[in-house]
Parts: structure tokens; C-alpha cells; sequence
């Protein structure tokens, strides 16, 4: 099993997960000023993913776009890896190949803690992403707290 393969309601009941749907996470988070150039990429861009519809097309238009954004935002330092393999515990389905892991080092040739997850939607079907995102989420947290980093809402099983 790896973090594609999980269902919503299995990784619920298997890691005792509640689902909160009302949260505002991003209540307190300032807006970020993103730089002219980039808003017109991502504005001449989006449509051509979009006509398109395929999650290849929408990775390379929308999502590289924005991470690399992310990137020089941060000046650069910090790390955004994709499509590697990331092995937490593969007696959990904690393993497999991740969409992006960001971190907060520099480094690109290793995974690094801190890190934090993003998972695309695969073919927009969003309840599937949603599972393969907490089990991301679930191996990020722990390799955190087993690297020494972890976050304040860290409660590693």
C-alpha cells in the first residue's frame, strides 16, 4: 500500500482521524504580495491547463508556477522536491512516491525536516486527493517528530 492507495473512510478509521470541514486554517495568515510578472503567467497559463485537463498539464501550468513563486518568495531558501520517493513506514501504507514536499531547508538533495506536504487532486477527484493528502500529512508529521522537528500540533502515533 503507499499513500495513493488509501480511501477516505479507511484512513479515517485506521489513524482515528477526525474530518473538521470548518476551521478557517488561514484566518491569520497575511496575504502574500506575489510579483506582476508572476500573476501574468499564471493568467495566461491557467486557461491552456485548464482547456487541456489533464493533471500533467495542470502540474506543469498552475502548480510549478505557484511553487516556484513560493520559492523566491522565501529567497530561496527553502526546498521544494517533486515526484520523489518518501518512505516513513511502509507497515502503515506510509510510503511512495509524493506529488511536492516542501521543507524549510535549502537542500534539494535530501529530504530535510522540517517539511509539509502538497498533494494534487488526481484526475479532480477530490475525495481520493483528500485521502492521499492525510496520509502525506500523517508521514510528514512523523518523520518530524522523528527527525527531531516536530510542529506544534505534533502528536506522532
Amino acid at each position: 500500500m503507499g499513500y495513493s492507495d488509501f480511501k477516505l473512510s479507511e484512513i479515517t478509521r485506521k489513524f482515528h482521524l477526525d474530518i473538521d470541514e470548518t476551521t478557517d486554517l488561514f484566518a491569520e495568515v497575511s496575504e502574500a504580495v506575489l510579483r506582476p510578472e508572476f500573476k501574468a503567467q499564471l493568467s495566461y497559463f491557467s486557461p491552456l491547463a485548464l482547456r487541456v485537463s489533464t493533471e500533467k498539464s495542470r502540474s506543469e501550468f498552475i502548480i510549478a508556477p505557484i511553487l516556484a513563486e513560493l520559492w523566491l518568495l522565501n529567497e530561496r531558501q527553502i526546498g521544494i522536491l517533486s515526484g520523489v520517493e518518501f518512505d516513513v513506514d511502509a507497515t502503515q501504507g506510509l510510503n511512495g512516491f509524493c506529488d511536492y514536499i516542501i521543507t524549510r531547508s535549502p537542500e534539494l538533495i535530501l529530504v530535510r525536516a522540517p517539511i509539509l506536504m502538497m498533494v494534487e487532486a488526481k484526475n479532480e477527484d477530490m475525495k481520493k486527493g483528500y485521502a492521499q493528502c492525510m496520509a502525506e500529512m500523517i508521514a510528514a508529521q512523523r518523520f518530524n517528530a522523528m527527525e527531531g522537528t516536530p510542529t506544534e500540533s505534533s502528536t506522532a502515533q
